[in-house]
């Protein structure tokens, strides 16, 4: 495109517009909406589990070249449902990107064809989000799938969408439990980086056999309801430990 916004063909002259259309839209009151409380099930549990994404949220994937942001993209959108007693109700799931080459272009379209999903639009507040998915390059380097980094990502919306008669009474607790078990993983994962195994003390060794386990099994779905079950299970172990050794 040259300083004239005439766009330029490879070869040939520049392609003259026609006509020129207001794209702007009206502003959307945030007083008239409907407060999303109504749960997404995406079929990816660092996402349903930690950060639940309520019916009617902006949701940006943040990632970067050589990870698999669309293809994460592409199985939010296969897999998503409506959870509970609305599971069977139909909605609209509404898609944007932007900078995509034609290659990606042509996935998304196949891939959204395929499902009933065509008409594509753009978000008028896409830069004001109510969360984000955040796709990891370290889990990526270990062959995690999806790679979300569950402490990175977020969802604002999360405390309206769960608990009692939406998903389970418990959810938020053992999303903050996970959460708080896997950051200790992490700073037990630096720690040994510095000083080694053999230097942690035993509720270190724990948390870090929690990070491998919970990677392993949880964000990457193997064998989803026994790891579902042993995490809950080592959960209660390292709480009971815990507790002992106050």
């Amino acid at each position: 495109m040259n300083c004239l916004s005439f766009i330029k063909k490879a070869k040939g002259p520049p392609i003259l517009a026609e006509d020129f259309l207001d794209v702007n839209g009206q502003a959307i009151n945030p007083f008239v909406r409907v407060y999303p409380k109504e749960m997404i099930e995406t079929g990816i549990s660092s996402i349903d589990v930690m950060n639940s994404i309520a019916r009617g949220q902006k949701i940006p994937i943040f990632s970067s070249a050589g990870l698999p942001h669309n293809e994460i993209a592409a199985q939010i959108v296969r897999q998503s449902g409506l959870s509970g007693d609305k599971s069977g109700e139909k909605f609209a799931i509404v898609f944007a990107t932007m900078g995509v080459n034609m290659e990606t272009a042509r996935l998304f379209r196949q891939e959204f064809e395929e499902h009933d999903i065509t008409h594509p639009i753009s978000d008028l507040t896409g830069y004001i989000t109510e969360g984000q998915i955040f796709v990891d390059h370290a889990l990526n380097s270990r062959q995690i799938y999806p790679p979300i980094n569950v402490l990175s990502s977020l969802g604002r919306l999360m405390k309206s969408a769960i608990g009692d008669n939406m998903t389970r009474e418990d959810h938020a607790e053992v999303s903050s439990q996970l959460y708080a078990c896997y950051g200790a993983g992490q700073d037990a994962a630096a720690m040994k980086a510095v000083v080694g195994e053999d230097a942690l003390n035993e509720e270190d060794k724990r948390h870090l056999e929690f990070l491998h386990r919970f990677e392993k099994l949880f964000i990457s779905q193997g064998n989803c309801i026994f790891c579902y079950l042993f995490l809950i299970t080592l959960l209660a172990q390292s709480t009971v430990y815990f507790l002992q050794h106050l």
